[in-house]
Parts: structure tokens; sequence; C-alpha cells
């Protein structure tokens, strides 16, 4: 009778078979691959996300001095901008680009909205997925790029890169809170925001106001949208986007505010300005008659009927600081306002309202329509993205 071998070859076989059986079990967790640096039978290629992208490049985020209320995880990192000629063999579409990091010890993607494609300068964010001390550099994250017919890449709006994005490609607003938020300016309510082939219209109708707001339930945020105003109401206009919000009492009609910040503008050429005009281009709290920080110039009034934007940050505590962007067209970066539309800067340091809450816009007295409202954490200086050299599939 001859007897099977017990030896290194048994042993060598068995160690054989369990890699493959593991090789078996990955490849059925989709795009999830073992840590880098981790080797479970050897191979060159176990560090690699998915080998139908072709190349990679590492990421690099570097916090700064000052950590958000709620930390850095969830915050919208942007690597911008990025040479599209430096990721080699990136597809027409930019569809092939990925944001890929680390989980524990497994590959899991992260969604991305990027900006830019076809151009050259590309404009990637993505939300950051750990907690980050100040001054901290996190390595744990890649570009994959450089595959041919790339499965359509995650979805970027909703929560997904962003404390929140509607572009209004579709009906969000169920997803958000409605109501009169304060007696502002207008004491009535009309509840008259309505989602239509990709924006949001409203009229409040005379002496009316009324708000849509996203509960992120945060303390430090950038909140902007984009607005066109074709009408308004005597004595004139008082929309804006807040943050901070906090209902203290009642629903829809009856809400009343406990605190918020919003911006304001206030002057349509087609009314008269007798009252908002005194608060436009500021930012008020709570109601429009309390100014938390005044602008550094009285604006012209707006050019109505065309698309423009406006932003505010609301950050820090014990002083809370702000500012505020305006313009009469819609700046190109997505909640990202350039230097050159700052209408206020500063702090509030009597009594500001430090509390988290909702953001969202407030609309006074007005007629016409919103959309991109997005939310995201916001502190200064902001996170720094870096990427390192280009790296071949083994």
């Amino acid at each position: 009778m001859t007897r099977i071998a017990r030896g290194p070859g048994r042993r060598a076989y068995s160690r054989a078979v369990r890699h493959a059986v593991c090789l078996l079990a990955l490849a059925g967790c989709g795009f999830s691959s073992p840590k880098p640096g981790a080797d479970p039978g050897g191979g060159s290629d176990v560090d690699w996300w998915d080998p139908a992208y072709r190349h990679r490049r590492r990421i690099e985020v570097t916090t700064g001095a000052v950590q958000p209320d709620k930390g850095y995880a969830g915050y919208t990192a942007r690597l911008a901008p990025l040479d599209p000629a430096t990721l080699k063999g990136l597809g027409p579409s930019c569809d092939d680009l990925r944001v890929v990091a680390l989980d524990g010890e497994r590959w899991i993607e992260r969604p991305r909205h990027l900006l830019g494609c076809g151009t050259g300068a590309l404009d990637l964010r993505f939300g950051l997925p750990v907690d980050l001390a100040d001054g901290a550099t996190w390595r744990d994250a890649y570009l994959y790029y450089d595959r041919e017919e790339p499965p359509a890449p995650p979805a970027a709006t909703g929560a997904a890169v962003y404390l929140w994005w509607d572009d209004a490609s579709a009906d969000l607003s169920g997803e958000c809170q409605r109501g009169r938020m304060d007696a502002w300016n207008g004491t009535n309510h009309r509840d008259s925001i309505t989602w239509s082939a990709g924006t949001y219209g409203f009229d409040t109708a005379d002496d009316g106001q009324e708000s849509l707001r996203r509960a992120v339930d945060e303390r430090d945020v950038l909140v902007e949208a984009e607005w066109r105003h074709t009408g308004c109401y005597n004595n004139n206009m008082q929309s804006g986007v807040c943050a901070r919000v906090q209902i203290k009492s009642g629903t829809g009609a009856s809400e009343q505010a406990d605190h918020y910040y919003c911006s304001s503008r206030g002057q349509n050429p087609t009314c008269n300005n007798n009252d908002q005009g005194i608060y436009d281009g500021d930012i008020v709290k709570t109601d429009n008659e309390m100014i938390a920080l005044q602008g550094k110039a009285d604006p012209p009034a707006i050019v109505r009927d065309q698309w423009r934007k406006q932003a505010l940050a609301v950050f820090g505590a014990g002083p809370t600081y702000l500012r505020f962007w305006d313009a009469d067209a819609s700046w190109p970066e997505l909640a990202t306002p350039p230097a050159a539309a700052l209408q206020a800067t500063g702090e509030d340091a009597t009594q500001d309202h430090t509390g988290r809450g909702a953001a969202g816009v407030m609309i006074t007295q007005d007629i016409g329509s919103f959309r991109n409202l997005v939310i995201r954490r916001y502190v200064e200086p902001e996170p720094a993205v870096a990427v390192r050299d280009e790296e071949q599939a083994p």
C-alpha cells in the first residue's frame, strides 16, 4: 500500500489551496482588495485596487491648524487645478477617473465630483472618510484611471460628496425642511417652492416669506445657491442663504427661529427700495433688523432675470467668523466663491450664535428660481490636497 506523503510538499499544496480560496473570496467582494503591503500569497499585484485601471497616483491631504466643529470626516476635499496631461490614458469622458481609499484593510471607492473634464484644469472633489488631527497628512487614497469602457461613477448629488448638493436635476426638496423660519421681514407664509425642469421656482406673494433647509446639524459650513430673480413686491425683496438655523417653535407658517445667520440681498430694480435696501449686502442674524456683520459697501441693485450667486461661510465660535460672497454672474467653481465676489468679511463677537443647525435658502417678497444649493463643511485654512508621482499597474 502506498502512503500519502505528509512532508513539506503536502503543506505547500495546502497553502496553495488556501491562497486560491482567498483569491476567489476577494473576487466576490466587488471593488475590494487587501491593504497595500499585505501579501497573503506572495503575488506582486495584491496592493492594486483593480487591474482594469492601469495607472494611479497617491493622494495626500494635509490639514491646517484649526479643526472644524465636527472634525474632518465628511469634509469635502478639493484637488484643483489638476492637469489631465499628467494622467496617462485618461479617457475623454473622464469616467475612468476614480478616488479609492482604504477602509481598514480594504479598498473602498469614494463618490467624487469632477468638474472641468475636457479642459486643461480638472477640479476634483471627494468627502474625506476619516477624521484627521490638526496639521496631519493623510495618504490612504489614490486616483485610479486609464480604463477602457468604465462603469458609471457613483453619483455626486445629495450627501455623497458634500453635506448636501441639489443641482435640481431631480426634485430633492422632499428631503429638506420647509417653513417661514421666522418673521424675518414677511409676516405671511406661502409654501410656493416647486421643482420644474432643473430649477426650484418660487413666488412668496406680498409680505410673504418661506425657506428650504437641509437639516445638516452643523456649525461650520459654507452654503451657496444660484439665483434668478424675476420680480418682487413693494418695499422690495430680501433673500439669501442661511446657516446655523435652529427653530424654537412652530411649523410651516408659524415657525419661529431661535437663531440663524443669513446673507441679505434686498434691491431688485423693478421694486421700490424703501426698506430692505437698508440691510442689502449685509449678514443678519435672527431677524432682518439685527446686523451681525455689515458689508464693505452698499452693493448696486441686482441684475434681474439672469443667474447669479450668493454664498455664506459661518465658522468658529467666540467669535464666529463670517464671509459673504455675491455676484451678478454665476462663478464657475461650485462652492468655491472667488475673492473678487467677497461682499462682507469679519466676525460676530457680540453674543454670537454658536449652536449647530440647518442650512439653506430664505426668500422674502421675491419671485424667481434657484438651483445648485450646496452645503459643505468649512474652516480656514482649508485642507491642502496634492498628488504624488504616477504608478503603473504591475
